[in-house]
């Protein structure tokens, strides 16, 4: 299996869409990423917390319907961590935010949005 990185902004911007209803020590401004329409919260959802990640997305390489060869997503593996920078849980399949306690939020995929950038 190969692993590839994706931008900080985009795992950010997923955290901050499907964590929910967990506590923090203390609140503090969150600045939300510029995101295409495809893939926008409704107005109507409030953000209720924010964590951020360090991990990796992880592609495999799969022979498609043509029988060309495409990177196909099989999981997200990355760690959460406050705003002062300790472990509070971890994001994996399903897609799931899981913390400590052994809480966690399953997500579903609402909508895609590729990447413009041709070396993404």
């Amino acid at each position: 299996m190969k692993r590839n990185n994706l931008p900080a902004v985009m795992v950010s911007g997923w955290l901050a869409i499907f964590i929910a209803g967990c506590a923090t020590d203390s609140p503090r401004q969150v600045s939300l990423p510029i995101v295409p329409d495809s893939v926008k919260v409704p107005e109507t959802e409030v953000l209720s917390f924010a964590a951020n990640a360090q991990g990796f997305q992880i592609y495999e390489c799969r022979a498609g319907k043509d029988g060309q060869y495409e990177w196909v997503f099989n999981a997200p593996e990355a760690d959460l961590f406050d705003g002062r920078g300790r472990k509070i849980g971890r994001h994996y399949g399903g897609p799931t935010w899981e913390a400590n306690d052994g809480s966690k939020v399953v997500g579903e995929v609402k909508g895609r949005e590729p990447s413009t950038d041709t070396n993404a």
